[in-house]
C-alpha cells in the first residue's frame, strides 16, 4: 500500500519586499484547512499545515 504525505500552505499575506506590495487575499487560510480535512478523512499517513508566516521556502 501506497505511504500518503499532504502539505498544504495557505496565504492570506505575502512579503511586501518581495512581491512590491501586500496584494492581501483571502480564503486562502481556510481552502487550505479544508484539504487538510479531506486529506484526514482519507486517512493519509501524514498531513502538514503551513500558515502565513509559516509558509516560508525553508519550511516546506
Amino acid at each position: 500500500m501506497a505511504y500518503a504525505i499532504s502539505l498544504h500552505i495557505g496565504l492570506n499575506k505575502i512579503d511586501k519586499k518581495h512581491y512590491g506590495s501586500e496584494y492581501p487575499l483571502a480564503g486562502c487560510i481556510n481552502d487550505a484547512k479544508d484539504m487538510l480535512a479531506i486529506a484526514r478523512q482519507k486517512q493519509y499517513d501524514e498531513s502538514y499545515i503551513l500558515i502565513d508566516e509559516a509558509g516560508t521556502y525553508i519550511k516546506i
